[in-house]
């Protein structure tokens, strides 16, 4: 059984190492712990994916909460607090100032 050269091996370790994806597309650098770095262009494109996927999480939960607000505004109140816990003390400020503005009930 031989000893492996660790003193070697970690060198080789070291040096990030230019792999090319197996269909061809982007080259890939793998740097010193395996973590993958990817080339310049491909992470601003990533980051502008995650930017629009931002928005897009942003713009379904201001649409939820409206559904919801809506639901909750039309007597689905027992709904509301059953599925959406964290929002009953938003859901009951707004009741309340919609009533303080109505002259209402809340």
């Amino acid at each position: 059984m031989t000893t492996p050269d660790i003193a070697g091996l970690c060198e080789r370790l070291r040096e990030p190492t230019v792999l090319t994806s197996y269909d061809g597309l982007d080259p890939v650098v793998l740097g010193p712990t395996g973590i993958r770095i990817e080339a310049a262009d491909t992470i601003e494109r990533q980051a502008a994916e995650i930017e629009r996927l931002r928005d897009k999480v942003e713009g379904l939960e201001t649409d939820l909460r409206c559904a919801v607000q809506v639901a909750y505004n039309r007597g689905a109140t027992e709904w509301a607090r059953l599925n959406y816990p964290g929002m009953i003390e938003w859901l009951e400020s707004c009741a309340e100032a919609r009533a303080a503005l109505t002259g209402e009930d809340a």
